[in-house]
This record gives C-alpha cells, sequence and structure tokens, in this order.
C-alpha cells in the first residue's frame, strides 16, 4: 500500500492535465519517500506554491522521509501551541525533544492525572470507575461522553479494548478512520469513542483519557507516543501507567509526585 497509492497517482498526472495552484502536505512525518517524488507533479507551474507541515517529535513509523522533502531553504518554525492549557502543554513538553522551545497560549488548566495499575483487569475497572466519574459531573448534559476520547499506545488488536464492548454503563466503540461530524454527534448516548494513538494523530479531542502506558508496549516510540497522545487533549488529560513502567516514567516527568494517584484514588477525582 505504501507504494500502490503514489504509483495510481503518478499514473493519473501522465493521462491528465489537471495541475493546481497550491498543494499544502499536512503530517509530512508520515510520508514515506515515494511520494516526494510524486506530491509535487500536482504543482501547475514555477509560481505555484508548496507547503509542507510536520513534526519530527510525531515520528511514529521507522521509515519516515522528512529529510527528501523537496523544498530548498531553512523551514519556519511554528512556536506557538494553540491547543492545549498550559497544564497539558507542560506534562507533554517533558516528552518533547527539540531545542526549539514551544509557547503555549492556552488558559492554566487542571493538571493531568496519572493512575497507577498493577493488571489489565484493574486497568479496565479504573477506566469504569473514571468514565463513571466523569459522567456524575455531567449529569446536566443530554451527551455526557461526547467530549471524551480513549487512546492507547498499543495496537488495535492487542490493546484490552479491543474485546471489550462495554465498561459499567459506557459502551466503548472503535472510532472509524473516516468519521464526519454528523456522525460523530449523532453516536448513542453514553458511548465513548477509542482509538490508537497513531489513528488519531492531527485530530483533538475535549478530553483524553490514554490507557495501556506501559514501556514494554510500544518501547521504540513509547516518548513520542505519549507526546502525540497528550497533545491531542485540549482541557482534560488522564492516563492509566503500569506500575512496573513508573521506573522508565517518573524521571522523565521529573518525579512529579502531583501527577500521580494510586487507582484507589478515582472515587475522590475531581473534574
Amino acid at each position: 500500500m505504501d507504494y500502490e497509492w503514489p504509483l495510481k497517482l503518478s499514473e493519473h498526472l501522465d493521462t491528465s492535465a489537471q495541475r493546481y495552484d497550491v498543494v499544502i502536505v499536512d503530517e509530512a512525518q508520515d510520508y514515506r519517500g515515494l511520494w516526494w517524488h510524486v506530491v509535487p507533479k500536482l504543482l501547475r507551474n514555477d509560481s505555484s506554491r508548496f507547503f509542507v507541515f510536520y513534526d519530527e517529535n510525531q515520528i511514529l513509523y521507522h521509515n519516515s522521509a522528512i529529510g527528501e522533502i523537496p523544498i530548498n531553504g531553512l523551514p519556519l518554525i511554528l512556536r506557538r501551541n494553540c491547543r492545549n492549557t498550559r497544564m497539558i502543554h507542560d506534562f507533554i513538553s517533558l516528552f518533547y525533544h527539540d531545542p526549539e522551545e514551544i509557547i503555549c497560549q492556552g488558559p492554566e488548566g487542571t493538571k493531568p492525572k496519572l493512575f497507577i495499575y498493577d493488571d489489565a483487569h484493574q486497568q479496565k475497572d479504573g477506566l469504569r470507575r473514571l468514565l463513571a466519574r466523569w459522567g456524575e459531573g455531567l449529569q446536566d448534559r443530554s451527551q455526557p461522553y461526547d467530549r471524551v476520547m480513549v487512546l492507547t499506545l498499543c495496537g488495535r488488536t492487542t490493546t484490552f479494548l479491543k474485546g471489550t464492548p462495554k465498561v459499567g454503563n459506557v459502551n466503548l466503540v472503535e472510532r472509524p478512520n473516516q468519521l464526519s461530524k454528523a456522525e460523530e454527534s449523532a453516536r448513542q448516548p453514553y458511548t465513548v469513542l477509542w482509538s490508537t494513538d497513531r489513528r488519531f494523530k492531527g485530530l483533538e479531542s475535549d478530553a483524553v483519557i490514554l490507557v495501556d502506558i506501559d514501556q514494554q508496549a510500544e518501547d521504540a516510540f513509547v516518548d513520542r507516543l505519549l507526546y502525540v497522545g497528550g497533545s491531542r487533549a485540549r482541557h482534560r488529560l488522564y492516563g492509566f501507567v503500569h506500575r512496573q513502567s513508573l521506573g522508565w516514567l517518573q524521571p522523565r516527568t521529573q518525579s512529579r509526585a502531583e501527577w500521580y494517584e494510586d487507582i484507589s484514588m478515582l472515587a475522590n477525582l475531581e473534574l
């Protein structure tokens, strides 16, 4: 598939006169090398504009081809975070490996919370209790869960979410790759969508719950997965961390004790 679509586009352009004055490429860190031989052919002439947006901290695949982007000159660095609260920004910045400082323009917000679990059953029960607390805090809403997204750091076939259609009174439904605003707002009440970190990249939600935070789950990219997943949250960020991963995670988070809670503290969580 990595080679099929750029080859199909190239074949189409060989027989079509359709070209564009402006071409914008987003999430360019995900593009493979062959795409960069084809995409510039979409430009009408030398006066056409070509814009490419990418974030090296969001490289989640081994075969990224950022170095092959066919644009000369220095990139313009976008240094302002316009999505997250400052509390969430402080958290994700610890997994952001770049000399350029990013400035957050959002409100102060609420501290992220990382709940420590020991096994899959405890994590599932913790998610049930967290969603129940969320529903209790929003009783006046007809759709209390339409602002929540659950993201796993595992693959879609290895996460416990795949075999969990329901936790408590809340339905868990995997989010399709393509989902219109109308489809998303029309889903059944007491339904929470879930996805993988990778599939939800580029999107956002008011509240994000990260599950399967386990160093062994995605060892090669776990820092970037936390950065990507955490930065999807606009106002609230929660996570479930395996206890065995604390020795790896706490030094990265500068042992910020206020971020960590035993899973038993979910009953007292303030939303």
